[in-house]
Order: C-alpha cells, then sequence, then structure tokens
C-alpha cells in the first residue's frame, strides 16, 4: 500500500521545481525551530517560549529516534530519490512527531 500511494502522489504531483523547493525545505526547516527558540532566549518577555520551544523539540527528537529503534519500520522501497534516503528507520515519522510537539 505504502508503494502505491508514494506512486500516485509522486506521477500526480512531481515537477523538477517543486522537487528543488522541497529538498531545500528539508534541509533548512529542522534548523529553524532551535534557531528561532536559541534567539528567543534573548528576549526577556519571550524567554519562557523559547525554553518551551527548545524543550518540545529536544522532546520530539528524543521520542522519535526511541520510537523508530522500537518498532524498526524500514523505509518503502525505492520508487525515485531526489535526495539520499535516510539511515534510520521510517516509522514514526519525525514530522508526525514534530507536529505532536508543536513544531
Amino acid at each position: 500500500m505504502d508503494a502505491e500511494l508514494l506512486a500516485w502522489i509522486h506521477f500526480s504531483w512531481a515537477h523538477p521545481a517543486l522537487d528543488t523547493i522541497m529538498a531545500g525545505a528539508t534541509v533548512v526547516a529542522p534548523a529553524l525551530v532551535p534557531l528561532v527558540g536559541l534567539a528567543l532566549l534573548f528576549s526577556p518577555r519571550w524567554r519562557r517560549v523559547g525554553v518551551a520551544l527548545l524543550v518540545a523539540f529536544a522532546a520530539a527528537l528524543v521520542l522519535s529516534v526511541a520510537f523508530q529503534a522500537l518498532v524498526a519500520r524500514p523505509r518503502p522501497p525505492k520508487l525515485w530519490r531526489v535526495l539520499r534516503a535516510p539511515a534510520y528507520f521510517g516509522f514514526p515519522s519525525g514530522h508526525a512527531a514534530g507536529a505532536q510537539f508543536g513544531q
């Protein structure tokens, strides 16, 4: 089922410009949350928000890696690759963990 769904998404939405945009977002976006959290630490008014953001980010990262090791579900088969495949397992998704913790 994963392969069929990914193929449908790919062939329905694939475009070289979107590949480039999403490849860049995949690299840049994970760095934004901790950078914003660190920047907020310098403002007395927003310091607590910065701490909460950094704690949530760290919790999402630790729990995601721990559950990936526990579940050990392999990634879907290679249908196409824009980026190099990550070396870690595919479930639970780091994106889902980030959404759960408010990233």
